[in-house]
């Protein structure tokens, strides 16, 4: 995992394993470092089961090919000299190796509780979902496009993929959703100069601004040129595809934009705009449920 928790309680802060992140927060106390045959231990928690977690090559600059490995946590074991370790809760561990199956394979349970959890959680925090949707995007979507989103959702059965978990919720949503079109939609500051650059470059489709939108803002409209007869034959739209685990546990997904044209008599053609592999950013929404449990407290 490339994320975890410096304190098991579960209004803890979620964070990326990085040498920074244990200073700053363990302050390199003892009581997260342990000699094991001869050599520092770095220990955290897991932000799915709370379990200890060992932080692997968080003081290795290089390895036997003389190159920066990835710091990423593993679960440890019981009888680890830093914390207990309950045995039941890392079965259920959303964030266990066994578990890490990606999207494409379109593996499916069957276990309803688990199903209803992940439920009850998107519904519980649909206004943030989707507006963290449209951070991933680098566009604005509407509630209706994101209904939209839900549907495919809903019917691809999501809440049952292995390998789904509070973190990468969102994702499946985007990956799942098949071919959203994004016609009139806005850009949001999220946007990357080149995903504008893409849009703008397209044969049919173009950014239009007001004076008081800011850089990488704007909504995707049909070029001036376009004939009326024309924009009733073409949109633009997304697609999420290629979900995968790399050696060091990291997600990455392919984001894509493509414009189509319709054909009377013909087969509708597709030109890809723009491709971008995305890392997938895991820790916001495990942040998002610590919040709302601590909203509950009070």
């Amino acid at each position: 995992m490339v994320i975890c928790k410096f304190d098991k309680t579960e209004d803890n802060e979620v964070l990326v394993i990085t040498r920074d992140n244990f200073e700053k927060h363990t302050n390199k106390s003892k009581d997260y470092i342990f000699e094991v045959r001869g050599k520092n231990q770095y220990y955290a928690y897991c932000p799915s089961c709370g379990n200890p977690i060992v932080l692997v090559n968080l003081y290795v600059d290089q390895d036997h090919n003389e190159k920066k490995p990835t710091v990423y946590g593993k679960h440890s074991v019981p009888g680890n000299p830093f914390d207990l370790f309950n045995v039941e809760t890392y079965k259920r561990c959303l964030l266990k190796s066994k578990n890490k199956i990606a999207f494409s394979k379109h593996e499916k349970h069957r276990n309803k509780d688990t199903a209803e959890f992940f439920k009850k959680f998107l519904y519980e925090n649909i206004y943030e979902i989707r507006r963290f949707v449209s951070h991933i995007l680098g566009i604005n979507i509407s509630q209706k496009q994101f209904d939209r989103f839900l549907d495919e959702f809903e019917r691809s059965e999501g809440y049952y993929y292995k390998g789904l978990d509070i973190g990468n919720l969102p994702y499946l949503i985007l990956f799942l959703s098949n071919q959203q079109n994004i016609t009139y939609q806005f850009l949001n500051k999220d946007s990357s100069v080149e995903l504008e650059a893409s849009i703008k470059g397209s044969s049919y489709f173009d950014i239009k601004k007001t004076e008081e939108q800011k850089k990488n803002e704007g909504q995707i409209v049909h070029k001036e040129i376009i004939s009326e007869t024309l924009k009733n034959r073409v949109s633009i739209y997304t697609v999420f595809k290629h979900h995968t685990y790399d050696k060091n546990q990291n997600q990455h997904m392919v984001y894509e934009i493509y414009e189509k044209l319709k054909n009377p008599d013909e087969k509708a053609q597709e030109t890809l705009i723009v491709s971008m592999k995305i890392l997938l950013d895991t820790a916001y929404m495990y942040n998002l449920a610590r919040k709302k449990e601590e909203e509950k407290k009070h």
